[in-house]
């Protein structure tokens, strides 16, 4: 019997930012007081919206693949599945367009038998 497993990718962490939060601030400038070893911080991320995290990818592809073949079945192929976005603008005279595309690996097929 045949198995497909799809493997998406992630896109890339372009920024990360940390901050305080609002009740914790509160505490380090003149409010209540509390050690600054206890002040919570949260972390964002700021993902990328078109290139993707090439060595999440390998390493999530070596792990399914790697579950495959503990099944006992053989790999047949790995085919990567692309997604792609544009952006078309226009302005007021009919002759002004500009735009632009680009495509990206959304993810990996991988069949085995």
């Amino acid at each position: 019997m045949a198995e497909t497993m799809f493997v998406a990718t992630e896109f890339r962490v372009e920024s990360r930012s940390r901050r305080t939060t609002a009740e914790d601030a509160d505490a380090l400038w003149g409010g209540r007081r509390i050690p600054r070893n206890q002040v919570r911080h949260e972390t964002a991320e700021q993902r990328s919206d078109c290139r993707i995290d090439g060595d999440a990818l390998a390493q999530r592809v070596n792990q399914a693949i790697e579950s495959l073949l503990a099944k006992g079945l053989t790999i047949v192929s790995v085919t990567p599945v692309i997604s792609g976005r544009h952006e078309v603008q226009t302005s007021l005279l009919p002759t002004d367009v500009a735009g632009y595309g680009f495509s990206y690996t959304e993810g990996v097929l991988i069949v085995a038998i």
